[in-house]
């Protein structure tokens, strides 16, 4: 066999590895708006149920009705100074929270109470840590319902403990971010705490650390009925989720044009809040410099509103966690504002945790027909469809659906900058390779390799996950191309030449490339079909035909690039994903960047694919959500909507699956 060509790098060394890194950075500078403190606090409360209205509307919460909790006390445990209750609530229907209810010793009723919010730890509400703090809380004389977050503890998906990643990523689509599902969850453990006799509805705290400080803060902020919040390990700066991992039950779609973390925390105002930090917390958007600039906006809020004394920073010279002397502040917190009982410290009472297997809710697992978040995100994918419309009516409805895709999925394009391209020599690379740099918006450079003619009759652009080298490099490359067929092949932001290493995180290879679109409010795919369209339309001014073509991830890049840009003369995807519609856990095999939030209330994949008729299209080898390949007939299945609407336009030749 021949040796494969050699390509060279098209951008200056040092300044690709870091680009997209550097471009999310500038964007949050930009979009965080400065959400001033009022003048009077006459102003503060339309300000502050204006900013409850974006957030319900980004996680998802402003249509919701509650549903039956059908409370089930499975068994009651005398443990001395307190007794635990094992309790199932129905949050959603079909949707099984396990919680414990730690009760005291001969409470004064109607009680104060405290949920429990717990961070990622394997065991959930049965860690020893999260036990330590309801034990401890129970003695000292409250209430504590401590709940298994949705897909963590007993509610997790089939033994994997980390609802992250796929799990949470597959929840954008169809609506209903992870951050959406938890706070609604933990609400409805409210109006648990509010049935209870026993417990003072007026009187309720809630803490939690980590991914349940994120929690605490989300749930305090939309709920009043969170008298004192304690949130630990979770704040920082919102900014800094650009620089570092965090799970997807932080990721508010979004976010950073909404809020920075002083913004948030206000919304609590003028509750009691202490905001517990670690000063070695290694979390991105945990820094404990970012709280110290942020945090003097909080106080001054809580000043305007008259409540000074109502907010507080407590700083521990440790690592992240809920360590020994976090958890005594928050007791005397709670106590000071629950019960009256005014102190700096509140001396943990001695006690002993359990093993976790021996505190289970539902000691032979879930009931089998329990919803989980890949259900939940199936069934509200499936009754999406139903609003899509008839494959005849698609060219009708095209611009519409594509003009809401850009808008409320994208978060828009940057439409009023025009691409500049800079030529750029290839030393060292094939005798007929040329190398352009286009600019698809400030701070984006995407190269572009060439092989054949510079300008002429036709030309393919290639986007491929593993870059343009690569490609180019391929025996497939060599078989596409010809003297009528100049390809290019593009290095997207965070691909190929333009990789940020810092990407891979937790297991994912693009991960930060997911979450910084997330919460920048422009999702990855969004972007990379942006670059996609930029590259296309430099091409068109080289060539009288433009064909787009991607494989895996950059398949749906080409196929939606295609979709937006009616002068592209062809699409090919190779591996496609034929649908976000997946009843099962999505496979770690499909990029997280496909995820983009409320996707699938405007189109799946099939109307996606008709938007592109009635020109060619070539689909090869699609996959589903387990990245199995289709085949038969659930490869007619998967695509019945596009070849319906190619039909329907007289173009039924047009369009091949296989």
């Amino acid at each position: 066999m021949s040796e494969l060509p050699a390509f060279p790098s098209l951008l200056p060394a040092g300044e690709s590895g870091e680009m997209f890194h550097r471009f999310c950075r500038d964007l949050a500078g930009r979009i965080v708006p400065a959400n001033p403190v009022p003048e009077t606090a006459d102003e503060w409360p339309a300000i502050r149920d204006a900013r409850r209205a974006q957030l319900r509307r980004a996680i998802s919460l402003s249509s919701l009705e509650p549903c039956p909790l059908n409370p089930e006390i499975t068994l009651v445990e005398e443990m001395g100074d307190y007794a635990l209750e094992r309790i199932l609530l129905q949050t959603r229907p079909g949707l099984i929270m396990t919680a414990h209810m730690y009760v005291p010793r001969a409470p004064v009723c109607p009680a104060p109470a405290v949920l429990s919010v717990h961070g990622h730890w394997p065991l959930a509400k049965s860690a020893p840590p999260v036990q330590a703090r309801c034990i401890a809380l129970a003695k000292l004389g409250l209430f504590v319902l401590c709940v298994d977050a949705i897909g963590a503890g007993e509610r997790a998906y089939r033994g994997d403990t980390y609802h992250g990643k796929q799990q949470g990523a597959q929840a954008l689509p169809p609506g209903i971010p992870l951050p959406g599902l938890q706070v609604w969850d933990n609400m409805r453990a409210l109006d648990y705490l509010c049935s209870r006799p026993e417990i003072d509805p007026r009187l309720i705290a809630c803490t939690g650390e980590s991914g349940g400080g994120n929690q605490t803060v989300l749930v305090s902020a939309l709920d009043d009925r969170i008298a004192v919040s304690v949130p630990v390990v979770c704040m920082g700066s919102y900014r800094g989720y650009v620089n570092g991992a965090h799970c997807a039950c932080e990721m508010v779609p979004g976010l950073l044009r909404m809020f920075d973390s002083a913004d948030m925390l206000a919304m609590i105002a003028p509750r009691p809040l202490l905001v517990i930090a670690a000063t070695r917390d290694d979390g991105a958007g945990f820094q404990i410099d970012d709280l110290r600039a942020r945090f003097p906006k909080l106080e001054r809020v809580y000043e305007l509103l008259g409540a000074r004394d109502r907010v507080a920073r407590c700083e521990v010279d440790m690592p992240h966690g809920y360590e020994l002397p976090m958890r005594e502040a928050t007791y005397a917190w709670i106590r000071r504002w629950l019960l009256g009982i005014r102190a700096d410290l509140c001396p943990e009472p001695a006690l002993e945790t359990r093993e976790s297997e021996t505190i289970l809710c539902l000691p032979h697992g879930m009931p089998e027909r329990s919803e989980t978040i890949p259900s939940l995100a199936y069934k509200e994918a499936r009754r999406l469809a139903l609003s899509y419309p008839p494959p005849p009516v698609i060219p009708e409805t095209r611009a519409s659906i594509l003009q809401r895709i850009e808008s409320e999925a994208f978060g828009g394009f940057p439409k009023e900058f025009a691409p500049e391209v800079e030529e750029v020599q290839t030393p060292g690379g094939p005798p007929d390779t040329h190398g352009i740099v286009v600019t698809t918006e400030p701070g984006i450079r995407v190269p572009i390799l060439l092989r054949g003619e510079a300008s002429g009759s036709a030309c393919l652009l290639w986007l491929d996950p593993d870059g343009k080298a690569t490609a180019l490099a391929s025996q497939r490359a060599r078989g596409l191309q010809s003297d009528s067929l100049t390809l290019a092949a593009a290095d997207l932001r965070g691909v190929g030449e333009t990789l940020w290493q810092g990407a891979a995180q937790v297991g994912a290879s693009d991960y930060q490339l997911f979450q910084n679109g997330i919460v920048l409010g422009r999702p990855m795919l969004g972007m990379w079909v942006w670059d996609a369209l930029q590259c296309i339309k430099v091409l068109r001014g080289r060539f009288a035909r433009v064909i787009v073509a991607g494989r895996r991830e950059m398949a749906l890049v080409a196929l939606m690039a295609a979709a937006f840009d009616e002068e592209v003369a062809e699409a090919r995807c190779e591996e496609l994903l034929a649908g976000f519609a997946y009843p099962e856990r999505f496979s770690g095999d499909h990029a997280l960047s496909l995820f983009v939030p409320n996707l699938l209330k405007f189109a799946d994949v099939p109307q996606i694919a008709a938007l592109v008729a009635p020109r060619r299209l070539t689909i090869s080898r699609p996959v589903d959500g387990g990245n199995n390949a289709l085949s038969g007939p659930g490869l007619d299945a998967a695509f019945r909507y596009t070849k319906e609407a190619y039909g329907a336009l007289l173009a039924r030749e047009a369009l091949t699956v296989e």
